[in-house]
Parts: structure tokens; C-alpha cells; sequence
């Protein structure tokens, strides 16, 4: 169980790398989508780390808002103690 399940776009996998990055740098797991292992059932891997995260952090960009697998995740009732959302000005 990660303690952050990080929501992004394709399109800001970059950014979405250095959060990534900041929070571990503080001795946070984290989880995205570079972590589901080869021949997983991709949306089955995301359904099990949403639901076991102790926080989800959504990024909203120009990108991401077009997204529908963000705006699922967003809307979907989660387990995670919290979720934070942040809006990414690029």
C-alpha cells in the first residue's frame, strides 16, 4: 500500500515524475501507473492501488481535464483517507 496514489495525464508523466520524486524525497511511498508490473490487467492494478492509498493527489492540467481515466478517478469513491487535487498552470 503506497501512501500517495499520484492521478495525472499522460501528457504530464513528466511532472507527474517529479512529484513523484519531491514525495519520496520526504520517506513517502508513492504510487502511478509506471509501477504496474508487465501483463498486469492495467485498469485492474489502478482499481487495487486507489483503493489502498492513504491519500490520492489528482493533477489537473489542460491535458488531464480531457482525460477520462483522471475524471474517473476523481469521481470515484475511494477508501483513501484524503484527496488533494492541484491545478497545474502549463
Amino acid at each position: 500500500m503506497a501512501d500517495v496514489f499520484v492521478s495525472y495525464a499522460r501528457g504530464d508523466r513528466n511532472f507527474a515524475r517529479k512529484l513523484a520524486a519531491a514525495l519520496e524525497s520526504v520517506g513517502l511511498t508513492v504510487w502511478w501507473d509506471r509501477d504496474i508490473p508487465a501483463g498486469a490487467a492495467f485498469d485492474s492494478a489502478i482499481e487495487r492501488e486507489l483503493d489502498a492509498a492513504r491519500c490520492v493527489v489528482v493533477l489537473w492540467s489542460a491535458t488531464s481535464t480531457t482525460s477520462e481515466w483522471v475524471r474517473t478517478k476523481r469521481r470515484r469513491p475511494s477508501s483513501a483517507a484524503s484527496y488533494s487535487q492541484y491545478l497545474s498552470s502549463r
